[in-house]
């Protein structure tokens, strides 16, 4: 949240107020709070495989890969290291673990009245596709889009480097509804 409005208030300065915001997975939840926040300030959000419930993703994880590091051994280690581990790569400290048990990003939703496009993949094994699906048009100017196949960040499934062709695909796909969203509703 604090990079957030460092950022928005760093924008505003630089180019005045109205602003649009892009979001990607664990970065769509204080996105989505500080456009509930701000509601003044930002133009337009742009949702790409967001995690919208902590429960769902990380505490009673509903997706693969999380399942995989979060379960009675990891909480374990919580309680000892004060932090989980994920992919030994990401280090989910008791703070943070509190903190998802108690902040509902998809509950914000219902406060933002600018346009929200929400882009996500139905096979995505890291954030949620399915609350996504449900909480993903709060209002009348938003949009879902389904990637069909499509993993986190869009890559076909199962495609580890990103480079098959229909990752590729993908990725011009939602680069290109990105722009035509901002330019349509963030100019």
């Amino acid at each position: 949240m604090l990079d957030i409005k460092a950022t928005a208030k760093k924008i505003s300065e630089q180019w005045g107020d109205g602003i649009s915001i892009i979001a990607t997975s664990f970065g769509a939840g204080p996105s989505i709070i500080y456009t509930a926040q701000n509601r003044d300030k930002v133009k337009c959000l742009v949702l790409l495989c967001p995690a919208l419930d902590y429960d769902a993703t990380f505490l009673n994880p509903i997706v693969p890969w999380v399942k995989e590091f979060i379960n009675e051994e990891s909480l374990k280690h919580l309680d000892e290291k004060g932090y989980i581990s994920l992919d030994d790569v990401f280090k989910l400290g008791a703070k943070l673990i509190e903190e998802f048990k108690i902040i509902r990003p998809y509950e914000f939703l219902k406060e933002i009245k600018c346009p929200i496009l929400t882009i996500h993949g139905n096979k995505d094994t890291m954030a949620p596709y399915e609350i996504s699906q449900k909480y993903g048009v709060p209002n009348d100017q938003s949009e879902f889009i389904t990637i069909d196949g499509a993993d986190h960040g869009f890559v076909a499934f199962g495609d580890e480097t990103g480079e098959h062709k229909e990752s590729k695909e993908n990725k011009i796909f939602v680069i290109n509804k990105i722009i035509d969203w901002i330019e349509k509703w963030g100019v």
